[in-house]
């Protein structure tokens, strides 16, 4: 599934793996990725994999 955030113009990608729930967010800037990190933290375990955060559920 893709959903659009129309706030931060930014394109999720969400998808089941193995019954995981897997978000897919890129990022341009690290500031970006600094706000992303701190909003979705708590309740994700988050992996940098270049220009793109990829946040699995806990």
């Amino acid at each position: 599934m893709l959903a659009i955030n129309k706030e931060d113009k930014r394109c999720e990608i969400m998808t089941w793996i193995r019954g995981v729930k897997i978000i897919a967010i890129p990022y341009k800037t690290f500031k970006q990725k600094i706000r992303i990190t701190k909003e979705y933290s708590r309740r994700y375990k988050i992996e940098d994999l270049g220009g793109m955060l990829y946040m699995e559920r806990k």
